[in-house]
């Protein structure tokens, strides 16, 4: 099923997905909370989506598409390059990106990105995805100087990805009981509708049981935490009036416009 969270009169609401209508989903998983029971059916043209999850985390990977890692002159890791975006980057569905001044070129980087549903420490391979609750699409916008620079310096990648409105995510949550092969899936990224990147999830350098249980050998991963898998080849800028879609069919598309804004660094 299709899990989506939408504005309510006071709190989220979740809701299932199906087809143009969202209905009731009965007894949401707890890291979905605070959200306020409904009842009936309702167009999804009718409603503003938020983003499918509130996370107490958002882990990401870089350089796990090995020909992303080419176009970037760099050289693919031994373990998971695991790097933190700041929880209050995430936007969801149709919210504007705002791109801060002075901060140079900022990039697209269109994910798919999975959702922990317990508390996961040392996860075995084999079990991975038992400790999955669904997939969900999310747009790693970078500042690309500043990561270079971080780099560069040996920081983290952390202020180059957590400005404000830095991590478009949505629409739903496809659940992982829908799902055979995530690796399976097909990712594209749009541009003002001309395709920028298109990747089958299968070229990821480090599959999904490699990397959770990587991350869960060293810390322990609260449920509702979102972690996103890494960027295909083909990212590029983004500039005032862009709108930027990630689109994987059998999760939907993301879809958000760039727009300026008045803050600096």
């Amino acid at each position: 099923m299709k899990v989506c969270r939408f504005k309510g009169r006071k709190l989220p609401r979740i809701g299932i997905l199906r087809g143009n209508y969202l209905e009731p989903l009965p007894s949401p998983p707890s890291f979905l909370a605070p959200y306020e029971p409904w009842f009936g059916r309702v167009a999804l043209e009718d409603v503003v989506l938020l983003p499918p999850v509130d996370p107490p985390l958002l882990l990401c990977l870089g350089w796990n598409y090995p020909k992303h890692v080419d176009e970037l002159g760099d050289k693919l890791p031994q373990k998971p390059a695991v790097f933190s975006k700041s929880v209050t980057s995430v936007i969801g569905p149709e919210e504007e990106i705002k791109l801060p001044n002075n901060v140079g070129q900022i990039d697209y980087e269109g994910e798919l990105a999975f959702i922990v549903k317990d508390y996961c420490r040392n996860v075995k391979k084999d079990e991975a995805y038992s400790h999955i609750f669904g997939y969900t699409l999310l747009n790693d916008v970078t500042a690309r100087e500043i990561e270079l620079r971080e780099i560069e310096q040996g920081l983290p990648w952390f202020v180059s990805k957590s400005f404000d409105t830095f991590a478009p995510m949505g629409p739903c949550i496809l659940t992982s009981d829908e799902v055979s092969d995530p690796h399976s899936f097909v990712l594209q990224l749009y541009l003002n509708d001309e395709k920028k990147q298109e990747s089958s999830l299968d070229r990821m350098f480090f599959k999904i049981p490699d990397i959770l249980s990587y991350i869960s050998s060293f810390m322990t991963i609260p449920p509702g935490t979102v972690i996103s898998t890494g960027t295909p080849p083909g990212v590029g800028s983004l500039k005032e009036g862009d709108v930027v879609e990630v689109y994987i069919q059998e999760i939907g598309r993301l879809r958000n416009r760039v727009v300026g804004s008045d803050s600096d660094l």
